[in-house]
């Protein structure tokens, strides 16, 4: 490679991050695409630990591709609301920064972090079904790229997975993330016991 257009590389010694001013972006590309870059590398410099910093199905994947494929999924949802999908861009693209990182996402609007909190706290059992149809749309969002990647293999959340398409369906009608939810389903209903 000639030297004259070699890019340099930094290491992480020589980058430091610094805090985004998520309050000053615009919702433009350009303001998503900093903020996706932003939290993946969150995500890989300030993992609480090694394990944390990866995918559990194939020990490689970057545990940043979480949240960016889900982040990137919704705001890609030709079904949605505008401001609803940025909106979830938000909260899907930080639902998991503090449990994986320790970083709570206080520099975020306080409803996005409220919103975030829900996430968290929506379950597979009836209390968690009082959570507002968009949080349960984000649910599933999460809950599908799990399944997908094979983070989670288990028949248990065949259910809690079907409810939450059932649900997305009635309160947002036909969406992209309905489709992949069910080709989810068919997934753990093929692995072998």
């Amino acid at each position: 490679m000639d030297t004259a257009t070699a890019i340099p590389v930094e290491t992480t010694e020589q980058r430091s991050l610094t805090p985004l001013d998520y309050m000053s972006l615009p919702d433009t590309a350009w303001s998503w695409a900093k903020k996706l870059m932003h939290l993946a590398l969150l995500h890989q410099e300030k993992a609480l630990s090694l394990r944390r910093s990866i995918r559990a199905h194939d020990l490689h994947t970057p545990f940043a591709i979480h949240p960016l494929q889900c982040a990137l999924a919704v705001l890609s949802e030709p079904g949605l609301d505008g401001e609803l999908r940025v909106k979830l861009f938000d909260v899907l693209l930080h639902h998991e920064l503090e449990v994986q990182t320790g970083i709570k996402p206080d520099f975020l609007p306080r409803p996005i972090q409220e919103m975030i909190r829900s996430l968290r706290c929506l379950s597979r059992g009836e209390l968690g079904w009082s959570a507002p149809p968009e949080i349960r749309l984000a649910k599933l969002y999460s809950l599908t790229f799990n399944v997908l990647d094979g983070e989670i293999q288990s028949e248990s959340f065949t259910d809690f997975l079907g409810r939450l398409i059932q649900d997305a369906e009635t309160e947002f009608g036909q969406l992209n993330i309905v489709d992949m939810g069910r080709l989810a389903l068919s997934r753990i209903a093929k692995r072998p016991a």
